[in-house]
Parts: structure tokens; sequence; C-alpha cells
């Protein structure tokens, strides 16, 4: 089939494209950050969706992108199969198809997500809705049509819908970034749209051949329906405007709750670690750290390996030293990793100096810090291992250094029991340990030995 020299552009195609990137232009000038953007101009949210009835976000998300690659990937497919579907079926039957297959992709992401925070955006759906129409009409149609679309396509249209479910899938074990429900329900009702919406708007000429002459007026019914579905679109942009950023004031918390599912999703993978320091940072953001420290403990219940949470008790530790106050997190994220990993030295120690230097006065328990500061040094060899022999249970730290920083904790658990005389001792020797190896940390120790040395003298 060749195209009509007098219908060379396609409008509803070219107003889809032009739309998809007009939008993508305001989305990334409406807000610095990316995900706000998107949730101020309709992104998917099955909760907002169910709680609060914001019905617009079953029909914007269909005109946005997270980035250029995404909006470019789905407009090469959108001009590819739109300029097909208008030759083949008209300009009004393409539109209402790729609106409500868009819609019902975005209502089967909603129906079947797990996560009710999550975000999605995006025209697959309704891209693959265009396929599902073009296919469907390949199975399930009539001739003449069916045989040209047939001669056109052959099994390359079938092919590039299965290479793109098999890639979404695929992607979808590595980073879970592909909205695969979204792709099955456009691709769906496509085919659906074809099997009960039968007779195209193209010409058939004598020989039985989808005629190259101008696609001919349009029954009243297909008016009636894009119309209908224009003013669908149009109530949606301005419901948007109205009410999109009612979801904004709890961004914040709704992302640290979906990190945190994520995390309970993905047990013992390293990514935790990066998932967890950022659930905190949206719930430090938005103003509910008591909630946030309690869905984080829970997230790190589903750790399996002990890795990720020395890389996540690093990162709180960090965090707590810039001020924020993750002491119930750090304590939390102490007894996790004792529990996989009991007798080793590294985790004994940190869970005793979270509870020692813990702001929240009720996680402070000096005496089970000795306790656990004790076991710590008795399982640290006297003497530097080997290379390669004893460093890795060790966490890659030397015997000596984690012999300074466990007497160190001890000391600062007797002190804080006002056993004075034992934690000097413990605190000279780690000092005195500190100044051996030019430790770091060498200036706090000596601030604690002269704290010690005070109270012993007024004894």
């Amino acid at each position: 089939m060749e195209a009509s020299s007098e219908r060379r552009w396609y409008p509803v195609t070219t107003t889809l494209v032009a739309l998809s990137i007009g939008a993508h232009v305001l989305q990334r000038s409406i807000a610095s950050d990316a995900l706000e953007a998107a949730i101020r101009m309709g992104a998917l949210r099955p909760d907002r969706v169910g709680e609060f009835g914001e019905y617009f976000r079953l029909v914007m998300p269909i005109f946005l992108h997270h980035d250029l690659f995404h909006l470019g990937l789905n407009l090469l497919a959108l001009v590819q199969l739109g300029v097909l579907a208008e030759e083949f079926f008209g300009a009004r039957r393409t539109f209402v198809t790729y609106l409500w297959t868009g819609v019902a992709g975005l209502l089967a992401s909603g129906w079947f997500t797990v996560v009710p925070y999550v975000s999605s955006i995006g025209a697959s759906g309704a891209v693959l809705g265009l396929a599902g129409l073009l296919s469907g009409t390949m199975w399930f149609g009539t001739d003449p049509l069916r045989t040209e679309l047939v001669e056109l396509l052959g099994r390359r249209l079938t092919l590039s819908v299965l290479l793109t479910f098999a890639f979404g899938v695929g992607l979808w074990f590595v980073a879970d970034t592909v909205d695969n429900w979204a792709h099955a329900g456009g691709f769906v009702a496509g085919v659906l749209f074809a099997m009960v919406w039968a007779d195209p708007a193209a010409a058939v000429d004598d020989d039985g051949d989808v005629s190259d002459d101008e696609i001919p007026d349009e029954p009243l019914y297909r008016t009636v329906a894009a119309a209908a579905s224009a003013l669908v679109l149009l109530g949606a942009v301005a419901w948007t405007a109205w009410a999109g950023s009612a979801a904004v004031p709890t961004l914040s918390l709704d992302t640290a709750r979906l990190y945190a599912v994520r995390v309970s999703m993905q047990p013992g993978a390293l990514e935790n670690a990066a998932l967890l320091t950022a659930m905190l940072e949206r719930f430090d953001r938005a103003g509910a750290s008591d909630e946030g420290l309690d869905t984080f403990t829970r997230g790190l219940a589903a750790f399996e390996s002990p890795q990720p949470l020395s890389w996540v008790a690093g990162s709180l530790d960090e965090a707590s030293r810039s001020g924020r106050s993750v002491d119930a997190a750090l304590v939390r994220t102490g007894e996790r990793w004792l529990e996989l990993t009991p007798g080793e030295p590294v985790a004994n120690n940190f869970l005793a100096w979270q509870l020692v230097v813990a702001h929240d006065a009720d996680l402070r328990d000096p005496v089970r810090a000795e306790a656990l500061a004790t076991r710590a040094l008795g399982a640290i060899p006297v003497e530097a291992p080997a290379p390669g022999c004893g460093a890795r249970w060790l966490g890659g730290v030397d015997p000596r250094t984690l012999r300074a920083q466990t007497l160190d904790t001890r000391a600062e658990a007797l002190f804080q029991q006002h056993r004075y005389a034992d934690a000097l001792v413990d605190q000279e020797e780690a000092t005195a340990l500190a100044q051996a190896l030019a430790l770091e940390e060498l200036p706090q120790f000596e601030s604690r030995l002269t704290k010690i040395r005070q109270s012993a003298s007024r004894g």
C-alpha cells in the first residue's frame, strides 16, 4: 500500500507527538525534582486514584515520560504505528484507540501493581494498543483488509511485540523499571478493539485492495466517539491543573514507603543500602521520622546477608554525624547485623557503640554495650593476621585498629556506669594504640581519656 499523495501528514499522529513533546518540556520546567514534576502533571499513583478519586491519573501518564530517551523511544514507535493505523483505520478511530488502550494499560498497571505508591508514566501502553489493533485485525479481521495488513507487515509486527514484552520482562528482573502490566493491558485492549470494531475507514477498490484514494468521511458514531474522547482528555488536563499538586505534600513520605516496600521485596540485595538511605532522606524531608524509622526497621528484617547491612550501617553512621537523628535506625541495623553474624567483632562493636551514644535515653544500654564490647574483644586476634588470612572476616579492619575502637567503646560503656577506674584502663590502652597507629579517631580518644581521668580523680 502506498500513502495517498493528498494525505501526506497524519493529523492524529502529528498531534499526539506534539502533545507528548510539549508535555515533556513542561514536565522538565515545572519542578527541579523530576518525580515531583511527574506527580504534579498526573503520573499514575494507584493509591491516589483509589483513595482520593484522582482519575485524571488514568489519562495523563500517556503523555508523560521519564527522560528524553524514554520519550524518543515511544515517539519513534508511535510515528511508525500511528501512521499505519491512520492509513488503514482513519484519524478518529486511531485517536480513540490510542487514548482508551492507554487508559486500559494504566488500569491494568494500577490493578496489578503490588506497591500502591509506585508512579508510572509513558506512552508505551497506548503505543502497544495501536500494535494490538493492527495485530488483532491481522488475526481476526476480514478480507481484504486482513490480507493487506498481512502482506504489508507479515510477521514483523508480531515479532516486534514479542520482543517488546521479552525485553520488558527481562529488564523487570534486573531493575524493575518497566511497567509490563501497562504494556499487556494496552495490547490486549487494542486486540479487543480490532475484534469489536471491525470495519475500517479505508476504502476498498474493485480488486479488493485498500485504495490509495483519500480516506472517506468517517461515520457519525466515530465522530461522536472521537469528540467524547477529546473532551475526556481536555477534562483530564483541566483536572490535573486543579488537583495535580495535591499529592506533593506527602510525596516524600509516599516515596519513602515505596523504597521500604522495594527493600522488603529484594532481600539481601546490595542495592537495598542505597534504597534505605534514600528512604530515610525522604522520611526526613517529610518530617515523619518516627513512621519512617518504623518502616525502616521492618525493611531491615528482609536482609539475609551481612554485607549490605555493613554498608547500611556506615551510611547511617555518616548520616548521624551530619546531624540527623537516626538512633533507632542505627540500633536496629546493629541488632539485625548481629543476628546474622553473632560472633563477628565488628558487628558486636557497632551495636555496642550505638547503645552508648544514642541521643535517645530510652535506647541507651551501657550494661549491654559492655557485654557486647567484651565479646568483640575476645574474638579479635592479638596479633595482626598474615595478609589475606584474617582481614576478611574482620571486615577488612586491622585487628589492632578494631581493638582500639572496641576498647574505646567499652570504656564509654563503663564510664556511663560510673566505673571510672575500669574505664580509665580501657581508654588509656585505646589511646595508646590510636597514637601508635596514627588513627584519625585519636582526638576523640584523647578527649574521652581526659573526661574519664577528671571523673576518676573526683571519684
